[in-house]
């Protein structure tokens, strides 16, 4: 049986199986679950998650996780126990850093290229921009709008945004 099948029909039984419930039983190598190396990363990123908040959530938060692993997503965004949490890869994060600071640069500063004659554009070199700041404060400080912190799981990294 996969995951979201599993899930469902636990739903059914007890809406508040939490996912400790789902590990014990998947680390056990219980048959129910599918063998899937993107359940112990979503696992992990759980494990993670929860011990930044000191929280258990139910097993169907789990779910959209899987989901965005399975996809080979670069980044989601996911309601966990009232709170949001942006997920970027590892692989991602440099490119999906610069233009998002490159956006919040250009908005800022209202210094897009439409907005200029030709003669006064100035050249940025974005990515030598966004690395030095990068190296300066960190991700979280961009990325995790609540809190600053900057969470890292199984090659993910994990920003609380509300």
């Amino acid at each position: 049986m996969d995951i979201k099948r599993h899930i469902e029909v636990a739903k059914e039984i007890n809406s508040s199986i939490s996912k400790k419930c789902y590990k014990s039983d998947f680390m056990d190598g219980e048959s129910r679950f599918c063998d899937s190396e993107n359940i112990t990363l979503a696992i992990d990123i759980f494990d993670t998650i929860e011990n930044y908040h000191s929280g258990d959530f139910i097993a169907g938060e789990l779910e959209p996780l899987v989901d965005f692993l399975n996809d080979s997503k670069k980044e989601i965004w996911l309601e966990i126990d009232g709170m949001e949490f942006h997920i970027i890869s590892e692989s991602a994060i440099d490119e999906i850093y610069q233009e998002s600071f490159k956006e919040m640069v250009e908005d800022c500063y209202d210094i897009k290229p439409d907005n200029f004659p030709g003669f006064l554009i100035v050249n940025i070199d974005w990515e030598a921009s966004a690395d030095y700041v990068q190296q300066c404060d960190g991700y979280g400080n961009h990325f995790a709008s609540y809190d600053g912190e900057e969470l890292e799981s199984s090659g993910y990294y994990i920003f609380r945004t509300s």
